[in-house]
């Protein structure tokens, strides 16, 4: 879960996900979450994001802070309400989904508490590119790990 904040507003971020590794230091990761302004669930957004990682510290007996970063393709779906023209002249709202493309770029860290549970502290830059506009949804998230 997080909050972030983007050019309209602030957000409500929650999600989850998992990471695979290849080996001790790189690997992949996928996130399917939601981000929505408190108030306008009628313009939510729904996000998909594939993901590289790298950790510069993996997880020991030792060294129970891993931190990591992490990027790739993000897919966004909104749900956005559209006022059209309705037969009695006047104008009517209606749900709209739409897709769009994006990246997503985060840093963060994982602080293990024990061998299978860990607290993971991030920041991360959803970045919408659309058109001529791109829009940042950027902000901190908190959540939990295991393994």
């Amino acid at each position: 879960a997080g909050a972030g904040r983007h050019s309209g507003g602030a957000d409500i971020h929650l999600g989850g996900g998992g990471e695979g590794f290849f080996n001790r230091y790189v690997g992949v990761g996928v996130e399917v979450g939601f981000l929505a302004e408190p108030g306008r669930s009628m313009n939510s957004t729904g996000i998909l994001s594939p993901n590289f990682v790298a950790r510069f510290l993996a997880k020991d007996n030792k060294n129970k802070v891993e931190p990591f970063v992490t990027g790739g393709y993000t897919l966004f779906l909104h749900e956005v309400t559209e006022y059209r023209l309705n037969s009695g002249g006047g104008y009517s709202p209606f749900n709209v989904h739409r897709f769009e493309n994006g990246v997503n770029l985060g840093a963060g860290v994982n602080w293990w508490v024990n061998e299978r549970l860990g607290l993971r502290f991030e920041f991360r830059d959803y970045i919408l590119i659309g058109g001529t506009v791109t829009t940042h949804f950027a902000g901190a998230h908190i959540g939990l790990t295991f393994r």
